[in-house]
């Protein structure tokens, strides 16, 4: 079962990770499209855009992957997240941690 999960965990980091470089190539893609005048103001927005979307894409994937909402209240409970942790305790940062930096 420990193998599992740590194979589960990576997976879903290598995801993340191809997902993020997906996410960049669109946003840059679109962005290019609008049309800004300025070659900074497409940097600026590019910069903005992957920043947000890889931030929401890593942190709250991860988060999401590894919990147990099974004793949460009542809307959340009902959605079928059975991780390993119900809590960031020692263990969650030992193995999870890893997949964010």
């Amino acid at each position: 079962m420990i193998f599992g999960s740590k194979a589960f965990s990576y997976t879903a980091s290598f995801l993340i990770v191809m997902f993020n470089l997906v996410i960049r190539i669109v946003n840059i893609k679109i962005i290019n499209k609008i049309g800004y005048d300025k070659k900074s103001d497409v940097t600026t927005q590019v910069m903005k855009k992957v920043l947000m979307a890889s931030f929401l894409n890593t942190g709250l994937l991860l988060l999401l992957v590894n919990a147990n909402l099974k004793d949460a209240p009542f809307p959340f409970n009902y959605i079928p997240l059975r991780g390993e942790y119900k809590d960031m305790n020692t263990q969650w940062y030992i193995h999870t941690s890893k997949a964010l930096v």
